[in-house]
This record gives structure tokens, sequence and C-alpha cells, in this order.
């Protein structure tokens, strides 16, 4: 004869949960919970997916995660990077006419070492921008915070450096020894070394302290 059953079977993606105060056999058939599977009948535990995989929505059996970040081969990607590459190339081209014509008096009025400092370091952070496009990796990603924090720097700090530069020529109509000095040793250059230090200390400490990691959400 038989066994008698009080329950139906429960199907793929359902759990038995036994109810209370009945035989074994009388159970109630429970949807798996949210990222699990369960690919047999009558199973009386669901199975958690792995962290790169989800439960379909019949809570059946896991799919693989699909990974998505911006690739060059992407439409945004592309244009981002081709408007990094233009600008990069429009600012080497400046520099160039800057090295053919240093002798000029509007480039040595200009400050020449100034000039170049502020345009090669806009060269790399236009450049920079690619290390954020792409697969991400550990590399690319402790490089991309930091070395465009540190080239954004010694950029900001040749404009401050100019900016005092300009500043202290206009004050030299006031007879001032110390402001003469000043402008004459190019004191003001030494901004953009002493900036640079501060960042890159304040970069090695967030590396030391809190370094950044590639991770799947």
């Amino acid at each position: 004869t038989p066994p008698s059953m009080c329950s139906i079977p429960c199907s793929p993606g359902f759990r038995k949960s036994p109810q209370q105060g009945k035989t074994v056999c009388c159970f109630d058939c429970i949807p798996c919970s949210e990222n699990e599977i369960s690919n047999m009948t009558d199973m009386d535990q669901c199975v958690k997916c792995p962290d790169d995989q989800y439960a379909n929505p019949g809570r059946k059996h896991c799919l693989k995660k699909v990974t998505e970040f911006l690739g060059y081969e992407d439409p945004l990607g592309m244009s981002l990077a081709c408007l990094a590459l233009c600008f990069s190339a429009l600012t080497a081209f400046v520099l160039g006419v800057f090295l053919k014509h240093k002798d000029t008096a509007t480039v040595k009025s200009n400050n020449r070492a100034l000039s170049y400092v502020l345009l090669i370091s806009l060269i790399f952070c236009f450049l920079c921008s690619l290390l954020f496009i792409g697969q991400p990796n550990m590399a690319t990603c402790i490089m991309q915070q930091t070395i465009f924090a540190v080239v954004f720097t010694v950029a900001a700090s040749t404009v401050l450096a100019k900016t005092v530069t300009v500043v202290l020529a206009f004050k030299l109509t006031n007879p001032s020894r110390k402001l003469r000095w000043l402008l004459v040793s190019g004191a003001s250059n030494f901004i953009i070394p002493i900036c640079t230090v501060i960042q890159l200390i304040l970069c090695g400490i967030w590396l030391g302290t809190s370094p950044p990691f590639v991770d799947a959400d």
C-alpha cells in the first residue's frame, strides 16, 4: 500500500516547511528567499547563489552576473577618450609653439619655465582621464586618484606661482628691496614643489591608511 501524504510535493524554487503538530509528511511549500535556489523536488533547504551569480525569477538556478564598466568600445567611453586625446594634442601643439618661439619677448614675458611646466602638467591632466576608462584593476585603481591629484596640483600651483609673479611685478613701483629680491630670485617658483610635496604626503597617508581596491557591486 503506498504511504499516505497530506501535502503535494514542493517543486523546484520552493522548500519544505514542516507543519507544527502534524506528521512529517505534512509540510508547506515556501518560496526560496532572494538569491537562493532549489533545483530539485522536495528540498528541505534552499541553496544560496555564489557572490558572482544571482537567482533567476523562478528561483530554480543561478545566473552569472554581468560586470559592467565604462569601456573604450562603448560610445561614451570612446567619445571621452577621443576628447582627452584631442585636448592633450592641442595642449602639446601650444607647447610646441612656445618652444619654437622661446626667444621672443612674448614667451619670455610669460615666464617660459612656468609656462612649460603648466602646459606639460595640463597634457598629463587630460591623459589621466584615460585611467578611468576600461576594465578596472588594482594598478589603475591606485593610480586614478593619486596621479591626477599630483598632476593637477602641479598645474594649479603653477598658475598660483605665475599670479604671484605678476603681483610682485606690479608692486615694484614701491621701492622695497624685499619685493625686488623676491621677484629677481624667483622665490614664487618654490610654490610648485611645496604644494606638490604636500599633495604627495596627503596621497601617501591616504594610500597607507585607506587604499582603494577593486570591488564588484
